[in-house]
């Protein structure tokens, strides 16, 4: 036993995992995917914020519009390609309005429903982003890569969205 001035005594747990499943082909492989994911991520967040001032969470949403026609989308559908609650988004969408982002406003076509549309000050500061992150992240993700190895990145990903896609 330790006495007060020590430092406690840690003895490995009875049951280690074992090992055939800490070491388990897929346990491996995601791992590795979210490590690569997690380290793009930050640098290309850095980048974001440093050429535009934008959050990772609002850059997101300010490109999924843009990728929308006129720049404006349900907000349940946003939500989902964000992969976020509808109380969540709300949330996020919520400041961005009050930051000069977007606007809501009835959908003309459901009136139950609320569109997002991005502001000209959002497509300022998307455009603002962009132009820095679409380099960097070519630098970051595209250019390590052989051409034949982005042809099977590519069709690795679109097989795993297919797959997993509601």
């Amino acid at each position: 036993m330790a006495d007060k001035d020590s430092a406690p005594v840690h003895r490995a747990p009875a049951n280690i995992p074992a090992p055939d499943l800490v070491d388990d082909e897929a346990v491996v492989l995601w791992g590795r995917m979210l490590r690569v994911t997690n380290l793009i991520r930050a640098k290309a967040r850095a980048d974001i914020d440093g050429a535009s001032g934008l959050p990772g969470e609002h850059f997101e949403v300010l490109l999924r519009l843009a990728r929308h026609p006129g720049a404006s989308a349900r907000m349940t559908v946003l939500a989902d390609e964000m992969s976020f609650s509808s109380g969540g988004f709300t949330r996020l969408v919520d400041r961005m309005e009050k930051e000069g982002l977007v606007a809501r406003a009835p959908d003309p076509a459901d009136r139950r429903a609320v569109r997002a549309t991005m502001t000209q000050h959002g497509a300022d500061l998307l455009d603002r982003a962009l132009v820095v992150h679409a380099p960097r992240l070519h630098g970051y993700f595209l250019e390590p890569l052989s051409a034949q190895e982005r042809k099977v990145l590519a069709k690795v990903l679109g097989r795993l969205d297919e797959l997993h896609s509601p």
